[in-house]
């Protein structure tokens, strides 16, 4: 059996927006300045974790790990709450699927 493997977020769905609204959710609930899309963007890559660092980092908050572990589960929960259609494919890919999996 042969398989592929894919990243969703970026690679089969244009998710920046939905993380970026997700992001502001937190910023919000925290006081702090809204994240642009494209500063939103730039913040994208490496994980939740990473991307709540970094979005602190830029506010000027220096979370202990336990603080950015708070965060980061608090990002989780929002993301998990966002509908689906925040996530729309983009294009190509469903037709990349199908001829992967017809291969």
């Amino acid at each position: 059996m042969r398989a592929v493997v894919f990243d969703l977020d970026g690679t089969l769905v244009d998710s920046v927006a939905a993380i970026a609204d997700v992001g502001n959710s937190l910023m919000l609930e925290l006081g702090l300045v809204a994240l642009s899309v494209e500063e939103a963007r730039g913040y994208i890559g490496n994980g939740a974790a990473k991307f709540v660092e970094r979005a602190l980092a830029a506010r000027a908050i220096d979370a202990d790990a336990a603080t950015l572990a708070h965060h980061v589960e608090r990002f989780e929960e929002i993301y998990g709450a966002a509908p689906g259609s925040a996530n729309p494919p983009f294009a190509g890919a469903e037709l990349a699927l199908k001829t992967l999996k017809a291969e």
